[in-house]
């Protein structure tokens, strides 16, 4: 079962992981508006406009949500916006050397196995947390904040949790 689970947590956080260092001094990466990436194959219904995930999450949703300062990475794909902890790591609800990734998946529910992780009431249509990651549920899309390294404490869950109410409305 757990062999299955990290497979599942892999295949949905889109694997990798974010280089260290690659700070691009507070503003947002210049990402391509060249449209969404395909579905799983289904009608595209995908209910969000976003081109650019890193245009609606700011460093200042990661400082209110996790603590600690954050900039944005360089490198991440148009849906995918990469952020690393870069100082006041002791007032974080992560470690230092941590990276946080929001990635818009469009027309991906159907095939998300969003039924697997822990339920989180009161945010999108439907949410659930499996380890260290967010599951946001809205339309036929999903949003994923993933912790890096692996971090599934409650204290980092929460924290997924409050940003991902903080940023839901903006998709």
């Amino acid at each position: 079962m757990l062999v299955g689970v990290a497979a599942f947590v892999a295949a949905c956080s889109g694997g990798g992981s974010v280089p260290a260092g690659n700070s691009t001094g507070g503003s947002a990466p210049g990402n391509s508006t060249g449209g969404s990436a395909p579905g799983n194959g289904a009608a595209d219904t995908s209910t969000s406009n976003i081109t650019n995930v890193c245009s609606v999450v700011t460093p200042a949703d990661l400082v209110a949500a996790f603590g600690g300062s954050w900039d944005y990475m360089t490198g991440a794909a148009p849906l995918t916006c990469d952020f690393e902890l870069t100082g006041n790591e002791s007032s974080s609800a992560l470690a230092a050397g941590s990276a946080v990734e929001i990635v818009l998946k469009p027309n991906s529910y159907a095939a998300s196995g969003m039924g697997l992780a822990q339920s989180i009431d009161g945010l999108g249509e439907q949410a659930g947390v499996l380890g260290n990651t967010l599951f946001i549920k809205r339309g036929a899309d999903v949003i994923e904040i993933l912790t890096m390294p692996y971090d599934a404490s409650a204290k980092a869950q929460a924290a997924m949790v409050a940003l991902g109410k903080a940023i839901y409305s903006r998709f």
